[in-house]
Order: structure tokens, then C-alpha cells, then sequence
């Protein structure tokens, strides 16, 4: 999947400090070993983006997320 958030305002006191635009691109796959096993892998953030989320104030920005990979194994029964 892709993500995009276009820039935007990050403090309603200053108008002139805004928050960058980013793109975020997400992967997600999934195989079925046997028919009981099933495997999962989601990559977040797949390409290291640094973006930044949201804000108080320009002193206090909120970084998003760095690259994030998760597996997970599904048995049934």
C-alpha cells in the first residue's frame, strides 16, 4: 500500500511552520505453507522514509515511525 500525506500546517500560533509532505510505502505478503500453516510478513515504512507525524509547536515535532518488519505463523486446526 501507499500512503501519502501532503504538507500541512504544524503550529496554528506560527502559520509559516509547516510539516513537510511524505510518502509512505507499506508491503504485505502472505503464503500458505501447508494447509494448516500460513506465514505473514508485513514491511511498514519499506523504503526508511523519515516523516513526521504531527506537532505542538516547532519545538515539539512528532517523528513517524522508522521501518518496521513483522512476521507472524498462523496454525489451524
Amino acid at each position: 500500500g501507499i500512503h501519502y500525506v501532503d504538507d500541512r500546517l504544524g503550529d496554528t500560533v506560527t502559520p509559516s511552520y509547516r510539516l513537510p509532505s511524505y510518502t509512505l510505502v507499506n508491503l504485505y505478503a502472505q503464503v500458505a505453507l501447508t494447509p494448516a500453516w500460513l506465514l505473514r510478513v508485513n514491511i511498514d515504512n519499506a523504503l526508511n522514509e523519515t516523516y513526521y507525524t504531527s506537532s505542538y509547536s516547532a519545538l515539539w515535532t512528532v517523528p513517524g515511525e522508522p521501518q518496521k518488519l513483522s512476521v507472524s505463523a498462523k496454525y489451524q486446526f
